[in-house]
This record gives C-alpha cells, structure tokens and sequence, in this order.
C-alpha cells in the first residue's frame, strides 16, 4: 500500500519522519490519456476575479455620471467621484496584470522539462532542463494557520541532480496537490511513497 510521508522539517533533508499520513494513493483516479506529454497550468482566478469586479464597479459607477442615475448619491459629477473611478480603473488593471500564469510541461518527446510564468502573453519568468536531472517528485507544506490568519499552502517540489529543488502549482486543497504530484510521478515512473516537507507553522 503506498503512504505519503509527512515530514516536519525546517532544514532540506530529514531521516525521521515525525508522523505517517497512511492514505492510500491506489484510491485516487488520475487522468491517464496523455501519450508522451504532460502540461498542468495554474490560473490566478482569485486576482482576475477581483479585477473583473473592481473594473465592473468603476464602470457602473462612471455610467452613474455620465447619466445612468442608478445611485443618486453618486452623480453630483465632482472631480473626486471621478479620480475614485481612475484609481478603481487603475487598480483593476494592476491586479489583472499581477496575475501570473504558471505553464508546466513534461515532453518524453523532446526530453524537456520546463515550467514558464506568463504575464498575458509576456514570459516573465521560465525554467528548463532535461527530463533525466528530476531524480524526485514531492509536495512541500508552507503557510501558517491561526485564528487570525490561515495561509496553508501545498507546492509540488521537483528535486534535479544538477539544480536546486523547484516550487511549482501552489494550491490550497491537499488533496489537489497529491492528486498532481501522483500525475507526475506516474508520467516518470517514480515509484516509492510521497513524502510532504512540512516548513508551515500550523
């Protein structure tokens, strides 16, 4: 039966392992159709919902003067109502744009690993290498959880022989990141249990 070690850990290696998670990898469905290439991407939708909001209410609210009169309190036309709508306008675009896009990509084809983050159609940030330097894929716990504050993350880690470890599809939902560090090392074929690096302050 496969177990996913768990980790807890503020250094890079650890021979003890504080506690065993034992869940059953076998259980969880992955998608198999992919031949010889493996992409997964992450999308920002949480940035890019709040631009669509914040640049949907500078709308109404400029609509409003220029004679929709759907908020009567707002539609006096004074120089502050529309510098509120510039700056809503402004920061819409600004939220848009820090919404990157993460592309990974596993191609047996070519041999290439590359993992690249988008800006629209700009390439802000990328890595590459060979197929053959992954030596192991696992998940890394980041974050911290109070009863303020609740940031727990999961990030896929890939470890090469030549590079350091590389942080990739950050995702909240643990089950998520299992599920597509699983993906990954069934495309590899890496056998062994999942071990998760635990550097949060849960």
């Amino acid at each position: 039966m496969s177990i996913i070690i768990i980790m807890k850990n503020h250094g890079f290696e650890q021979n003890n392992p504080e506690e065993v998670d034992e869940i059953d990898l076998n259980q969880i469905q992955v998608f198999d159709g992919y031949d010889n290439t493996l992409s997964m991407r992450r999308l920002p939708w949480s940035l890019w919902t709040l631009s669509i909001l914040t640049t949907f209410t500078a709308s109404f609210l400029l609509a409003n003067l220029l004679g929709a009169h759907i908020f009567k309190a707002y539609n006096q036309r004074i120089w502050w109502q529309y510098f509120i709508i510039v700056i809503l306008y402004v920061f819409g675009i600004v939220v848009f744009l820090f919404g990157k896009v993460e592309v990974v990509k596993f191609d047996k084809n070519s041999g290439i690993f590359e993992e690249a983050k988008w800006i629209l159609c700009y390439k802000w940030k990328g890595f590459r290498t060979e197929i053959s330097d992954i030596v192991n894929v696992t998940l890394q716990k980041e974050g911290k959880k109070n009863e303020f504050d609740d940031s727990i993350h999961y990030k896929v880690l890939v470890s090469f022989k030549q590079f350091p470890p590389l942080r990739i599809l950050e995702t909240k939902n643990r089950a998520r990141a299992i599920e597509k560090v699983k993906e990954i090392r069934d495309f590899l074929g890496i056998q062994g249990s999942i071990s998760i690096r635990d550097l949060s302050d849960a």
